[in-house]
C-alpha cells in the first residue's frame, strides 16, 4: 500500500491516497487515531509496548475498561492475531506475545493495541 501510494504521486496521478496519511492505512494504531482526529468515535484504545504485556493493568485502569478487552496486533489482518481476553492474565500474555512478534509483513509489531470491547453484531 505504501509503496503504491508514492508511485502513483511521482507517476502524477491525480487520483492517489494521501501521502499523509499512507502509513495508517496499515497500522491499526495509527489508523485509529486517523479517524479520531477526524472527529469521529472510536473505542478506546492505547498502544502498549512492554515486551512481557506488563503495562496491560495500568492501561486498562486508565481506560477505565472491564473485561472482557480486546488485544490485536498493530500490522495484522482480517482478524490474525486478534485476540478477545476474559482476564487480565490473558491480555497480559496475548499482547507481551504480540509486541515480541513479527507481522505477516515481515515488520516488527513494535506494539500491541489494547482496546475497549464493543458489544454488537458485525
Amino acid at each position: 500500500v505504501d509503496y503504491s501510494d508514492v508511485l502513483a504521486a511521482l507517476l502524477g496521478l491525480h487520483v492517489h491516497n494521501d501521502l499523509g496519511l499512507s502509513s495508517a492505512r496499515r497500522d491499526k494504531g495509527l489508523m485509529k487515531t486517523a479517524v479520531a482526529n477526524a472527529g469521529l468515535r472510536v473505542a478506546k484504545f492505547a498502544r502498549l509496548t512492554a515486551q512481557d504485556g506488563s503495562d496491560v493493568p495500568n492501561a486498562i485502569k486508565s481506560l477505565e475498561l472491564d473485561f472482557p478487552v480486546v488485544v490485536k496486533t498493530p500490522r495484522g489482518m482480517s482478524t490474525m492475531d486478534v485476540y478477545i481476553c476474559g482476564s487480565m492474565e490473558e491480555a497480559v500474555r496475548r499482547s507481551g506475545q504480540i509486541v515480541r512478534s513479527v507481522g505477516p509483513d515481515g515488520k516488527k509489531a513494535n506494539y500491541s493495541l489494547l482496546e475497549e470491547f464493543l458489544v454488537g453484531s458485525e
